[in-house]
């Protein structure tokens, strides 16, 4: 499905994009919202009733949950023991 929308200089600019657009294999409709400039733009009452729907603004992301522990089970620094000491150790021991 694909939706038409903006403006166009001429009306026949408006059947002429709608015919390119039907014109393509892969497209099974077209929503055809074009306007005349200087002219208002479609209100979303006027598109048909399954496009309006939009994301429910009563439904809240749920928050992310505190991962504890590893986030993975990577485990090379048993695979090493003896790994140089950090900087702040090796500056003390000096």
């Amino acid at each position: 499905m694909v939706w038409l929308r903006g403006e166009v200089k001429r009306s026949e600019e408006i059947k002429e994009l709608e015919a390119k657009v039907r014109s393509i294999p892969e497209v099974r409709g077209v929503e055809n919202v074009l306007h005349l400039a200087k002219t208002p733009a479609p209100t979303r009452a006027e598109t048909p009733k399954r496009p309006q729907r939009t994301r429910s603004s009563t439904r809240r992301p749920s928050p992310r949950r505190k991962t504890t522990g590893r986030v993975t089970d990577d485990r090379t620094d048993e695979l090493a023991p003896e790994v140089e000491p950090p900087p702040a150790q090796r500056a003390r021991s000096r």
